[in-house]
């Protein structure tokens, strides 16, 4: 069992009065001397109270006395030639023994005392050191609560001291990690502890009332050192070491699209706080995701009212405005893959931590509204989100026709359905009839300046439409929509090898379209700018603009 005792031995040679005190403490603990041993020894030795102590110092390889010695910090090392007062400075009950790393066995320190009466005798302190690490440790989830059990630091006395426990003094830890209250109960408490409180075992105050709750952003290992006190006057000292876990991250919020935008939901966002254990939501801020993915927006109602976009740093609630669940995702047209935007969270115990939403985007090989979509697997996504938006319609019993060539009434139409734009009355084109399903449409393309007519005053609706008439037509557009496009830089024309052929009225809105990767070149590095656009290829390019 090691060394489970302390007393007093006296021996009387001649006129020398000699007494021993024993303490006993752990591999890597630590003795804090204890001013009424020596008074009691003193007393009995000579008759009188104790005056101060002069101390032999142990062996370097068995250990260190120090003075004011708290967690690896102190005042000053004791010297031989030091006296150590009981009742002034420097005091007597601040000399502690701090054994070598790694040493066990006895180490015994000779001591000269006098009496007030100046009446001298002498001693040693032995001190055994124990291979045993006597610590009392607890975990405690981040957030919650520790409360000691006395059990523990009763049978820590009766290894040390081989005798029950009357009563602990703590040690306060740091209130960067913690406090110690004394009678807690879910944030009520009686009093604080304090360092020069007895806690008894079965008196009051009451040792098993002392309760450790960690600062709420802590978390790791917290130390706290106590002296405790068998029955029997033995003093003992220990360390209660308390485990702090870390708080749980928060679930992954995902969502999953083919292409179609994606409106976050508020209840996800309060059940991954509430998965941390930790306190409530109360609000969410949003790192923007990469442009090449997608963008987020606030109040999100079709591509041509997309409401807000949400920029880094813009705060979203649960419960209020601006609220989490009219936040929306709207993917690229053409992204395919995992899309994870970060956002930073806040409880209700003022706590931040660092959450992910993670967005699949799949795109479907099938059209979920045409069926000759078979083909143009590569144009689906760009296709059914227009029709979900209503800026294209089929051909017909369920076809799109992604093949056929549009022609130019037909693309003007759908600039006007993508962009919102309407204009009621004015004088169109002598080549469109007034009741063709575009007319309007073709009159407001005129007046917006987006279409111009041929030489012969016709705007030849029903003609197909070569891929640089139609840069030009939504360059025209995007601008008449508010859009501040600049001009094109034409020198990435020639990154083609027939970029030459690009006719110079249609090469500022080819160049733009170049660089905004609304149009990429052809196979074997053409841009086919006097190639006619099919259906499909309409549908990516538009789709393409309008979530970019």
């Amino acid at each position: 069992m090691g060394y489970l005792f302390s007393g007093l031995v006296l021996l009387w040679v001649g006129a020398t009065k000699r007494g021993d005190i024993r303490y006993s403490t752990y591999a890597g603990g630590k003795v804090t001397f204890n001013d009424s041993d020596f008074n009691t020894l003193c007393r009995d030795l000579t008759g009188s109270a104790l005056g101060y102590v002069r101390f032999t110092l142990p062996a370097s390889g068995e250990g260190t006395l120090y003075y004011n010695y708290s967690n690896g910090n102190y005042d000053s090392r004791v010297t031989a030639s030091t006296n150590y007062y009981r009742l002034s400075s420097p005091y007597l009950e601040r000399v502690t023994f701090v054994p070598k790393s790694g040493f066990t066995g006895t180490v015994s320190i000779d001591f000269v005392g006098y009496s007030v009466n100046d009446e001298r005798f002498e001693g040693t302190v032995e001190i055994g050191v124990d291979t045993r690490n006597e610590q009392i440790a607890y975990t405690v989830r981040h957030g919650g609560a520790v409360t000691f059990d006395d059990n523990d630091f009763d049978a820590l006395s009766e290894d040390l001291t081989g005798e029950r426990l009357r009563y602990v003094r703590f040690a306060l830890p740091a209130s960067s990690n913690g406090t110690l209250y004394y009678g807690y109960d879910n944030g009520d408490y009686e009093s604080r502890v304090t360092s020069t409180q007895n806690y008894y075992r079965a008196g009051n105050p009451y040792l098993d009332k002392v309760t450790f709750v960690p600062n709420t952003n802590f978390s790791g290992s917290v130390s706290v050192n106590f002296t405790g006190w068998s029955t029997g006057g033995e003093k003992f000292e220990g360390t209660v070491k308390i485990t702090v876990e870390a708080p749980a991250g928060p679930t992954l919020i995902t969502y999953t699209t083919a292409y179609a935008p994606v409106t976050f939901r508020a209840l996800d966002f309060t059940s991954a706080c509430a998965d941390r254990g930790l306190g409530t939501l109360r609000s969410v801020q949003f790192t923007s995701p990469s442009s090449s993915a997608g963008r987020l927006y606030y109040q999100y109602t079709d591509l041509s009212d997309t409401g807000t976009e949400v920029r880094s740093g813009g705060t979203y609630y649960p419960d209020s405005s601006p609220n989490l669940s009219e936040v929306t995702f709207l993917p690229k047209a053409g992204y395919q893959g995992a899309v994870t935007i970060s956002y930073t969270g806040t409880d209700s115990q003022g706590n931040t931590y660092q959450g992910q939403v993670q967005i699949n985007v799949q795109p479907n090989a099938n059209s979920r509204y045409f069926y000759d979509m078979s083909n143009s697997s590569w144009a689906v996504s760009a296709v059914d989100l227009l029709y979900e938006n209503g800026v294209v319609t089929g051909t017909g019993a369920g076809t799109f026709g992604p093949g056929n060539l549009i022609n130019r009434g037909d693309f003007v139409l759908m600039l006007c359905r993508a962009f919102d734009l309407q204009i009621t009355g004015g004088v169109g084109f002598p080549d469109v009839p007034a009741d063709s399903y575009y007319a309007q449409a073709v009159t407001t393309a005129r007046i917006l300046g987006i279409a111009d007519g041929y030489p012969d005053g016709g705007f030849h609706p029903a003609d197909p439409l070569t891929r640089q008439d139609a840069m030009v037509f939504l360059k025209r557009a995007m601008q008449a929509a508010g859009w501040s496009l600049g001009t094109g830089n034409t020198n990435v024309l020639y990154g083609f090898q027939d970029g030459s052929q690009v006719t110079p009225y249609a090469q500022d809105a080819m160049a733009t379209m170049v660089s905004y990767g609304v149009i990429s070149g052809t196979s074997g590095g053409m841009l086919s700018p006097l190639t006619r656009m099919t259906r499909s290829e309409m549908a990516v390019v538009l789709a393409r603009v309008l979530t970019m």
